[in-house]
């Protein structure tokens, strides 16, 4: 018969630690702790030969803003939020005026990374334009997809700056006879 191994669960005292430290095993499987940091510090790894240390947090907070399968008007320039679902008409997220669907963006940060796709291509001679706007005005984040092959576009060379509490909206020019025209699009904030 053979023997299975248990693992039990044995309460550990360290004494002389600061209060709040973290506790890890060090390489040679020996407890350590690491002094809280300063607030607002993470605890941050350095790989498996360095103890952990506390940080200063990097980046802050961020997101990916979607919108999918938006059914595009031919001929038109529309502005939709960005966050826009599949619909043919999608009452309220789409408008012939900017400010109808505008978004407040949550914090300050940076706009990046506009990519948009369609269900197929534009057709030759056609093409749809993405541009992120900001209050009100049209940003160099933008993106085309056009002709008879394309159903892809990406813009990963222009980040915009944002404060929160400013009002994003993306726009759509869309030519007059779109061979295809389900539209979805994303872009990162952070």
């Amino acid at each position: 018969m053979a023997l299975e191994p248990k693992t039990f669960a044995v309460p550990v005292v360290i004494l002389g630690q600061t209060n709040y430290g973290t506790v890890y095993l060090d390489s040679a499987g020996e407890i350590q702790t690491v002094s809280p940091g300063t607030s607002g510090n993470v605890l941050t790894s350095n790989g498996s030969s360095a103890a952990p240390t506390f940080q200063a947090a990097s980046g802050g907070p961020s997101g990916v803003i979607t919108g999918i399968g938006y059914s595009v008007p031919t001929g038109a320039t529309k502005y939709v939020l960005p966050w826009a679902v599949a619909n043919s008409s999608p009452k309220g997220y789409d408008a012939s005026i900017e400010f109808l669907v505008e978004m407040p963006v949550p914090f300050t940060g940076h706009i990046k990374d506009l990519q948009a796709v369609m269900n197929g291509a534009p057709g030759s001679g056609n093409s749809i334009q993405f541009t992120l706007f900001i209050n009100g005005s049209s940003t160099a984040l933008t993106c085309t997809i056009s002709g008879a092959s394309a159903t892809t576009a990406v813009d990963a060379t222009h980040s915009v700056a944002v404060s929160a509490g400013d009002l994003v909206t993306l726009q759509l020019v869309t030519s007059a006879a779109l061979a295809n025209n389900q539209a979805s699009w994303s872009f990162v904030i952070q």
